[in-house]
Parts: structure tokens; C-alpha cells; sequence
């Protein structure tokens, strides 16, 4: 019935009423097509949601939903859930820049600037060990929006130090 609602009646409303009473079965199909839609109106919390549903039944792409749960937990004012998405993401994925790029963003707006500064670090350790990552940017770029410029300083020298003259 969703299908037939988006695509012969032009009602997204509707699909997403229609998806939204079958979601129980939780088939990635469907939650894909009710993505979409809460895509395209820009809904925040209720595709947080279907973000967190998704992610439990598609491993590959779990990250990068998770990544929208989270982003879109936060900016629905469900910071609760959005902590718990970030530190998913930071347990999960500890040495993925972007995972913890959303989590800092995350830590940002629960205004936790103790519990960034503990991933940033965890994250410090790890560029140390693999050294061969390139990382330095970025990571000077989460250093700032924790507002400790002095090690996004470092970070940036760093890099300059390994590229030479």
C-alpha cells in the first residue's frame, strides 16, 4: 500500500503512514523507502529512528547510519539517545575519523566537553600507533571545535613536520 500511495496516488503522507504501521516487521525494503521520505521532508527524530532500525539489520552500512541517528537525534533535541548513538560510534568505530567527528559533534551539543576530550585522546593514541595514517588535519579540526587550540596547533605542525620542506 505504500508503494501504491508514493507512486500511482503522489501521496508521501500517506506512504509513510502506511510504512510507518508495518515498521513491527522491521524488512529493510521498507525501512529503506521510509528513509527516503523522512529524507526528503527532513525529519529528524523519527528518521534517527528508522536510522537505529536500519542499522541493526544492514552491518555493512551500519557506521554511516548510525552517523545520521546521531546527527539527527541531536538536532531533534533527543540528546539521551543521541549520547547513547555516539558512544556506539566511538566504541565501534574508535579509529574512524568520521565516526568520531559525529560523536564530537555530539559531545558538542550535550555540552560534554570532558567526555570529547577522552575520545580525542583515545583517537591521539591510535594515530601514534599506525603513523602512517594522515589524519593530521582532521584531527586538528576536532581539536578546534573542542576549542583547545594549542593541540590543533600540534596536529597541524605535525603534518608539516612529516611532509618537510
Amino acid at each position: 500500500l505504500g508503494d501504491m500511495a508514493r507512486d500511482v496516488l503522489g501521496d508521501p503522507a500517506r506512504a509513510e503512514r502506511c510504512w510507518m504501521e508495518i515498521l513491527a516487521l522491521a524488512e529493510a525494503p521498507v525501512l529503506d523507502k521510509l528513509l527516503a521520505l523522512q529524507r526528503k521532508r527532513g525529519a529528524t527524530v523519527e528518521r534517527a529512528r528508522t536510522c537505529v532500525r536500519l542499522a541493526e539489520l544492514h552491518a555493512p552500512a551500519n557506521k554511516e547510519l548510525l552517523e545520521e541517528a546521531g546527527a539527527m537525534f541531536a538536532a531533534g533535541g533527543e540528546l539521551a539517545h543521541a549520547r547513547v548513538i555516539a558512544d556506539q560510534l566511538v566504541f565501534a568505530h574508535a579509529d574512524d575519523l568520521d565516526a568520531l567527528g559525529c560523536a564530537t559533534d555530539i559531545g558538542v551539543a550535550l555540552g560534554e566537553p570532558g567526555l570529547i576530550l577522552g575520545w580525542l585522546r583515545r583517537l591521539e593514541r591510535l594515530e601514534e600507533r599506525a603513523r602512517g595514517v594522515e589524519s593530521g588535519p582532521r584531527l586538528a579540526a576536532l581539536w578546534r571545535k573542542r576549542g583547545d587550540a594549542e593541540r590543533a596547533s600540534a596536529h597541524q605542525a605535525r603534518r608539516q613536520c612529516r611532509r618537510g620542506p
